[in-house]
């Protein structure tokens, strides 16, 4: 998700910038034009990788410590006291 944005911000930059290469005296609106998306779309980045992150978390502390298969235990042990 963070990539997209990226690419999205890279889009935008990019077609500000040949906008200004086309119009000099148009730059100022341009670049005000173009730092509010880029400022949404790195903000929508953002609260994708805290979703993600709040996931992993919330994922991470469901899963117990104590289930480890009972087959696999013994060979855990035995390599363990080697």
């Amino acid at each position: 998700m963070v990539g997209g944005a990226a690419y999205g911000i890279g889009l935008l930059s990019g077609s500000a910038l040949e906008g200004a290469a086309r119009q000099p005296e148009a730059l100022g609106p341009l670049q005000t034009m173009m730092i509010i998306p880029a400022a949404m779309i790195e903000g929508m980045g953002l609260i994708g990788l805290v979703g993600v992150l709040l996931a992993m978390l919330k994922l991470n502390s469901a899963v117990s410590p104590a289930a480890v298969p009972q087959a696999a235990a013994p060979a855990v042990h035995a390599a363990a006291t080697k």
